[in-house]
């Protein structure tokens, strides 16, 4: 399971006995991790099945290449000795680096300005603000630099360099 996310593990319990029953159902992991099953406690007929959804997240304390142990058992409520057990096994897995971001205009000084595309007269400076946003999952740095074409245009950024922007998170930039 990627760090920040959840392994859902899907479980089919069957009443092979010849008789209803109530089951309930218990975990025993590490307390590093949070375990949850939607469903601890049902009453099947001989033959029946139900199926339980067990999710099983690693806190924030867990590191890369991790693993927990789950065992999940399903014990008779008539009888404590009738039951079975599955191990789950999980590893924690830092998520791929995406360092995916945006950036827009919010301000622009210009009534020339479409949302896509400037009016700029002759020699006339163009003053706007622009928000870099991180829309990746690890924090990242960003150098703001401009280019144009056969370097028509001379661009001035503040600032000019980002430090430590977190996923999500934006800044304005004037340029």
């Amino acid at each position: 399971v990627v760090l920040g996310s959840s392994a859902i593990y899907t479980l089919s319990i069957r009443n092979t006995g010849s008789g209803e029953d109530d089951f309930i159902v218990t975990t025993e992991y590490d307390n590093n991790w949070d375990i949850s099953i939607d469903l601890t406690d049902f009453t099947l007929d001989a033959g029946e099945s139900e199926t339980i959804k067990v999710t099983v997240s690693p806190q924030d304390s867990v590191s890369n290449g991790q693993e927990l142990s789950t065992t999940v058992t399903v014990t008779a409520a008539s009888d404590s000795s009738i039951k079975d057990s599955r191990v789950l096994t999980t590893t924690a897995e830092e998520a791929e680096p995406d360092w995916d971001f945006s950036i827009e205009a919010v301000e622009t000084g210009n009534g020339d300005f479409d949302g896509d595309a400037f009016v700029i007269k002759d020699r006339m400076q163009l003053e706007m603000n622009v928000l870099v946003t991180n829309r990746g999952n690890a924090e990242n740095n960003y150098n703001i630099a401009g280019f144009s074409q056969d370097d028509a245009f001379a661009y001035s950024f503040s600032p000019s360099f980002i430090s430590s922007l977190g996923p999500g998170q934006a800044t304005e930039v004037t340029v």
